[in-house]
């Protein structure tokens, strides 16, 4: 529910819109009666705060009040007024304009207790609903078996067969580890991880993304991961709009990461599954890169993709083994993870010296070690070649395992 629907829900009218009308789409997470405009530090976010504290030249406080409210990312603000405030609080009105927060202004004859239930009642139905549609999705992913029923409640939100899909898993991360805990509004970093509700803060921000700028889509998450399942129109792709979207959860969300692995398009509601499991699998075969903002497409990965194709974990292993040779062994880890950086680093030893924080003569001594043990030259094309297939190998298994 977002501020918008109090002037088309059961109460509407009984609401006044004076200001704030860019600022409609806030959404409103719950219900707050203040009786001091004095009392916001238990705010979190999301609140329609509903007050009925103002008296006539409270206006400058009602002003600090709404910058304060904006500052807690409250949804909007109600004032309860024997008066039009209009006339009464000019400049109230004024600055909310200026910061697109809504104010509302409502009679004072209503009963504020039948307002808060009545948008509660409705906040908690529209949440049942998301969550229902939440564990239908998290339990098909997770290899439950597609029901007849199952597949009407997909039809009945829109996921259906006649329709191209494609899936994006976004994972967020925290930047820097350690972060501290802040106040109850803020504190949206515990044990080195990212709360829930920071989490579902995040999908309603796409969420409003993807209903400002289309395509829209379904959304839901898993720990620390959201899922968005997109429509693709025949013939587009959506790389340069996914990719705007996420830089637009960056700035808007200092202090995380966003990696994203985009699966491949398919049509089949009962690919759902296989589609959720590429994207994942994409996420992290891709690796934990030095970006920021970085996306992955499993079409891309043409090298995994026929990796998977041997069905057999053993053989992978064999063939891996086959190249790699000693280095496997845990006595040689640190010139396996010279090799790898090596070429990750596209063969440049200036760029894996400066990484790994090695002297070049280092760098060179263990390359030089890494070909005896391989019995190949990683100057030759075949050679290098043969090298980086296995490591894809190698890094493929310990990913699945």
């Amino acid at each position: 529910m977002n501020c918008r629907d109090l002037l088309s829900f059961q109460y509407a009218n009984q609401f006044k819109l004076l200001a704030g009308e860019n600022g409609l789409g806030n959404e409103i997470g719950w219900v707050h009666c203040m009786d001091s405009l004095d009392f916001i530090d238990c705010l979190k976010g999301g609140e329609l705060v509903i007050t009925s504290a103002f008296r006539e030249g409270d206006e400058e406080r009602l002003c600090k009040l709404a910058e304060n409210l904006m500052e807690r990312k409250a949804a909007g603000l109600v004032v309860v007024s024997y008066k039009d405030l209009t006339e009464m609080a000019a400049s109230l009105v004024f600055r909310c304009n200026e910061l697109d927060f809504p104010l509302f202004e409502m009679a004072a004859t209503t009963r504020i207790m039948d307002i808060s239930k009545c948008i509660c009642t409705s906040i908690i139905k529209q949440q049942k609903k998301i969550d229902d549609q939440e564990r239908l999705l998290l339990e098909l992913i997770h290899g439950v078996r597609l029901s007849d029923k199952r597949l009407q409640k997909l039809n009945e939100i829109g996921i259906t067969s006649d329709k191209t899909w494609q899936i994006v898993c976004i994972q967020l991360r925290l930047l820097e580890k350690n972060t501290p805990v802040r106040d109850p509004q803020s504190s949206d970093f515990h044990h080195n991880r990212l709360s829930e509700d920071y989490i579902v803060r995040v999908k309603n921000f796409v969420q409003r993304y993807l209903e400002r700028n289309g395509p829209l889509g379904i959304l839901f998450s898993e720990e620390e991961n959201i899922f968005w399942i997109t429509e693709v129109p025949a013939g587009e792709d959506i790389s340069d709009y996914l990719r705007a979207a996420l830089y637009n959860i960056k700035v808007s969300f200092p202090g995380i990461s966003i990696h994203a692995g985009v699966s491949e398009k398919f049509s089949e509601v009962k690919n759902l599954r296989t589609a959720v499991t590429n994207a994942m699998d994409t996420l992290k075969l891709s690796g934990q890169k030095s970006e920021q903002v970085h996306v992955s497409f499993y079409d891309d990965m043409v090298g995994y993709q026929l990796i998977r194709s041997v069905s057999s974990v053993q053989k992978l292993t064999e063939m891996s083994s086959r190249i790699l040779r000693d280095l496997l062994f845990p006595v040689n880890v640190e010139l396996l993870n010279t090799l790898m950086v090596y070429l990750s680093c596209d063969c440049s030893a200036k760029q894996t010296a400066e990484k790994m924080f090695l002297h070049s003569n280092t760098l060179h001594y263990r390359l030089r070690k890494i070909e005896s043990f391989l019995h190949r030259d990683l100057k030759k094309s075949e050679d290098l070649f043969e090298v980086m297939l296995a490591i894809k190998i190698y890094t493929y298994i310990q990913n699945i395992q």
